[in-house]
């Protein structure tokens, strides 16, 4: 488990430092929810506590309620990328218990290249309607939420697409970086697309791929690439990338891992794309990806965590 953890801890060095700063930001505005649901169970608790204490005969604890069933993304106008990522918060939090009560959170840390993922789209669906557009436009425009991101949300069809671009990113040793993110979301396939590189003078020194889909069965695939160039000055240095493949299915109680590093000779490495695809086999994309014997692999059957390398 050790080469695991420090891979995924290696991988979070090559981050980006203002998308990761911004997904922080997101996800700090999303907790105090959490935490006032957490309390009122807590407060609930302690109430149910003491009247128990108080009364002369124990009675008997209701039965615990059945597991909400998950909803596939019924989409509303204006909220679509909110609603794709929720269903995959929905779902990854099927398997919260086993995933925080293993092996001291080292499972919380492969997981996380995807969840971090997931914030950012969600902030395009919080713009406000673009200047001029009219009361049938879904295109809206402005700052990205507590980023400072020039940023755009517009609709064609079935796709939902978000840009942003920040021309002063900061967390490199090179000055004038500029940073360029890109989600698109296909509403007829559930499939979500979302990069997002640095460039500097013309060549990529940071690029992170993130893809998800939900398929009819809810089961969610994805897959997650991160990569920095070793040269701020070539997109030609050879670069290591870190690579995390993911399936769910929170009403099967079954989630996968599959996760390792890949060498490549240019940080614009091709790969196969979710994107016009049929659902995919991450077993297949892993197996043509990482190198047989680096793939670390980590399995949730009803709650039930297994570790095996590949």
């Amino acid at each position: 488990m050790n080469t695991h953890t420090t891979t995924h801890t290696h991988t979070h060095r090559f981050s980006l430092f203002s998308l990761q700063a911004f997904r922080i930001s997101v996800l700090s505005l999303l907790l105090p929810a959490a935490f006032s649901a957490c309390s009122k169970t807590d407060t609930t608790a302690s109430a149910t506590a003491a009247t128990s204490a108080a009364a002369p005969a124990a009675q008997p604890a209701p039965a615990p309620a059945a597991p909400k069933p998950l909803t596939l993304p019924a989409y509303s106008r204006g909220m679509e990328l909110v609603q794709f990522s929720s269903f995959i918060s929905a779902t990854y939090a099927k398997f919260q218990d086993p995933i925080k009560n293993y092996k001291e959170h080292t499972l919380s840390l492969v997981a996380l290249p995807l969840f971090g993922s997931m914030l950012t789209p969600v902030a395009y669906d919080a713009l406000k309607p673009a200047a001029g557009a009219s009361p049938a436009s879904d295109d809206k425009s402005g700052k990205l939420m507590m980023s400072g991101w020039n940023a755009t949300r517009t609709r064609s069809g079935d796709q939902i697409r978000g840009s942003a671009t920040d021309d002063n990113a900061k967390g490199f040793s090179v000055e004038g970086a500029r940073l360029a993110n890109t989600c698109v979301l296909d509403l007829k396939t559930n499939t979500l697309v979302c990069v997002t590189t640095v460039t500097h003078e013309g060549a990529v020194i940071s690029r992170e791929i993130a893809e998800a889909r939900i398929a009819p069965d809810k089961t969610v695939f994805a897959q997650v690439f991160t990569a920095r160039a070793n040269s701020a000055s070539s997109r030609d240095a050879t670069v290591n990338v870190s690579v995390t493949y993911y399936r769910m299915n929170g009403e099967q109680g079954r989630f996968q891992i599959i996760a390792g590093r890949m060498q490549t000779p240019a940080i614009d490495f091709t790969y196969d794309t979710f994107a016009g695809q049929p659902d995919p086999d991450i077993d297949a994309l892993a197996a043509k990806t990482l190198p047989a014997g680096k793939q670390q692999i980590v399995t949730i059957n009803d709650g039930a965590v297994a570790e095996t390398t590949r």
